[in-house]
């Protein structure tokens, strides 16, 4: 508990008293969205160690977990209730639903805008060219391990959205595209990408699977690509607006999942591997020092996502459990 100072005709100056004594702290952006008068009495909640976090109760810009509820609720609506594009369009309009309430309770930050310039292209091998040994090993063993899970977001999107499992020269397309686009984002200069699961979701909700809307999508994205203005209007919307609007994605991906993992039958072998090589992949990301002691590249590779070490895992059991015969009735 403490209390308002002014400080340049705004009152966000905050002098309080804990158990060391007297302090004074600047509270990060003027009022952030709630208004209060010198010599007023607030509490205040705050991170020592990062006191961006510290917020004034009452604060409308700290509405975060209201505006995620909201957003999640819009998109279950419309997706269970809505009509034509209501329903097609639901995560989009959970969005912007909760963007303008967002706007409204002074979350969002348009200072970026500004700054942001109009039109940029990519330039080509802005780095340069260099082969490091180590770095194109752990690449290379990412990238084998991205094409599996390449394997498994194609399988769920045709699954998801068409009812089917996707033929051989389906995945075949979709490997080499995937490898192809990596080539010319690094000649351009750009970080590698990877076939996005949350994508299979909003595949699995709205069922849309035409070709030219994807196209149309991927012309999207370049746009917003080179043109920073556009980027950084993007770049506005609030973590809890694409959290609640995204929540039902998520939960539609997991359901995927267990849709695949059931058609093969939920036998001893097979559970053993998906329970097992989603434990430790889940468990080693979570507790990324027990690979402490091995080299920091080891730690990089294997401790920074789940979805390595699962897939590993996963391959491995996949080879050694003897597999269990079927019963002839």
């Amino acid at each position: 508990v403490g209390t308002a100072q002014g400080r340049d005709g705004q009152a966000y100056v905050l002098e309080f008293e804990t158990a060391g004594g007297s302090h004074r702290l600047h509270y990060p952006k003027a009022a952030k969205g709630k208004g209060f008068a010198a010599g007023e009495t607030v509490t205040l909640y705050y991170d020592p160690e990062d006191p961006e976090k510290m917020y004034v109760e009452g604060d409308r810009a700290v509405l975060g977990a209201e505006v995620l509820y909201f957003a999640l609720a819009v998109v279950l609506v419309l997706t269970n209730r809505g009509r034509g594009i209501f329903k097609l369009a639901s995560i989009l309009l959970g969005i912007l639903a909760g963007y303008a309430v967002a706007f409204g309770a002074g979350m969002v930050d348009l200072s970026g805008i500004a700054g942001a310039g109009w039109f940029s292209l990519p330039e080509f091998l802005p780095f340069g060219v260099t082969f490091e040994p180590s770095a194109c090993v752990a690449l290379g063993l990412l990238f084998a391990i991205n094409a599996i899970q390449a394997i498994g977001d194609l399988t769920a999107t045709t699954v998801g959205g068409m009812d089917r499992e996707p033929t051989t020269q389906e995945l075949r397309g979709g490997i080499a595209a995937y490898g192809v686009s990596n080539i010319l984002t690094a000649l351009l200069g750009g970080l590698p990408t990877a076939t996005y699961s949350q994508n299979v979701g909003i595949v699995a909700t709205n069922k849309v699977v035409n070709r030219n809307v994807f196209a149309l999508t991927g012309a999207f994205l370049l746009f917003a690509g080179i043109i920073p203005k556009f980027s950084a209007v993007l770049t506005t919307i609030p973590q809890c607006v694409l959290g609640g609007a995204t929540a039902a994605v998520f939960s539609t991906i997991a359901m995927t999942g267990m849709k695949l993992i059931a058609a093969e039958g939920l036998t001893a072998r097979n559970t053993t591997i998906v329970g097992l090589s989603a434990a430790l992949g889940v468990g080693i990301s979570q507790a990324a020092e027990a690979l402490a002691q091995f080299p920091e590249a080891v730690t990089t590779i294997f401790g920074k996502s789940p979805v390595v070490v699962a897939t590993l895992m996963a391959v491995l059991l996949n080879l050694v459990l003897p597999r269990e015969e079927k019963s002839e009735k």
